[in-house]
């Protein structure tokens, strides 16, 4: 198992065009609406380059072991000991609500946990990631609300990847309550939004330039 293999799997990883906003942020629905990912060592010596890779849209299809809603809430888990699958991934790619009013801005909520046997060689990573590359992506980790502002009326893509590179144990990362909400803005933050926004319009028409 290799950290450099996880790594390739979240930049290669491409979901759906976005056709509606998010959905199903709570998982009463199971995982529809979402896609997922695991990824299996392919022979007992966990060969780099033999990895076996399997997409789910939507999860979890034969992989009961690494994904789970039946709680309420989404726990994704890796399983080696059981079925040589050290990293699990979850996705949505989604429209981003616009902002409905003067002095509003918008915040993702979510609730998130995530239990690693070893923390120093095992990855966890929630984020959401505009999937044009033009604004930075957003660390989810430490739960919400998190302040997406910027990327109102944009496409967007929620991840979250639990991985295990060392000692095969269980590792699992829990999610829920995940919304998108209208939320007021301090008056003295709204000139600086609007100057974010200037330059992510700048960057955006730089980037169209330079292709």
């Amino acid at each position: 198992m290799s950290a450099a293999g996880g790594m390739l799997a979240l930049a290669c990883t491409a979901g759906p065009a976005a056709a509606a906003p998010l959905t199903n942020g709570d998982f009463s629905a199971g995982f529809t609406g979402w896609s997922g990912q695991t990824i299996a060592c392919g022979d007992v010596a966990c060969t780099p380059g033999a990895d076996v890779t399997t997409d789910l849209d939507p999860p979890p299809g034969a992989f009961t072991l690494n994904f789970d809603a039946t709680s309420g809430a989404a726990t994704i888990a890796t399983s080696f000991l059981d079925n040589d699958v050290y990293s699990t991934s979850l996705r949505q790619l989604f429209d981003v609500d616009e902002i409905e009013g003067r002095n509003t801005g918008l915040a993702l909520a979510l609730d998130i946990d995530s239990t690693l046997t070893d923390p120093d060689t095992d990855l966890v990573i929630a984020q959401l990631t505009d999937p044009n590359g033009v604004l930075p992506a957003k660390d989810l980790l430490s739960g919400g609300p998190a302040d997406i502002t910027e990327y109102a009326g944009r496409s967007a893509e929620i991840y979250f990847e639990i991985s295990d590179f060392f000692d095969g144990e269980r590792d699992t990362l829990t999610v829920d309550n995940i919304s998108v909400e209208q939320v007021p803005v301090p008056a003295p933050l709204v000139l600086l939004m609007a100057g974010l926004g200037l330059l992510a319009g700048r960057r955006r028409l730089s980037l169209q330039s330079a292709r």
